[in-house]
């Protein structure tokens, strides 16, 4: 069973993913509209995927595993576009959000094939020994 360590997405972390251009829209946007609320929306995004079995109880509003946190902020960047007007994304913001997504699938896949594992009861296995000659036959194409 994976453990996760859990963290609080800010808006200090989403800045430091900006360009300069755009951190004087972002700040106005924050001073008009709560970036909050699109953190929070997010957040919700991932909480929703991350399986029961490794979240933590009580959960936070913009509480994510720390794994996820790159992501987030990507994704909180892609949000802001379609509500500050003003702001144009690089082509890398563009193309590291929708790595983000692709990210976050692989992320979500593994976390719940591991929550699916169940602990499993040590076994005692007879093992045979004997020394043979490693060839494409015995090592089966390796």
């Amino acid at each position: 069973m994976i453990a996760l360590q859990w963290i609080f997405l800010k808006k200090e972390d989403v800045e430091n993913y900006l360009v300069t251009d755009q951190l004087q829209l972002f700040s106005d946007f924050d001073r008009k509209n709560s970036v909050d609320n699109i953190i929070r929306d997010v957040c919700a995004y991932i909480q929703s995927r991350t399986p029961e079995s490794l979240t933590i109880s009580p959960m936070a509003p913009n509480h994510i595993p720390n794994a996820c946190r790159t992501a987030a902020c990507h994704l909180v960047i892609e949000a802001l576009q379609s509500r500050i007007p003003d702001i144009q994304l690089t082509d890398d913001q563009i193309r590291n959000a929708q790595q983000a997504h692709t990210t976050l699938n692989d992320l979500f896949r593994h976390w719940s094939e591991q929550a699916k594992r169940r602990d499993f009861q040590p076994r005692l296995e007879a093992v045979y020994y004997r020394l043979r000659q490693a060839n494409h036959k015995t090592l089966r194409g390796l």
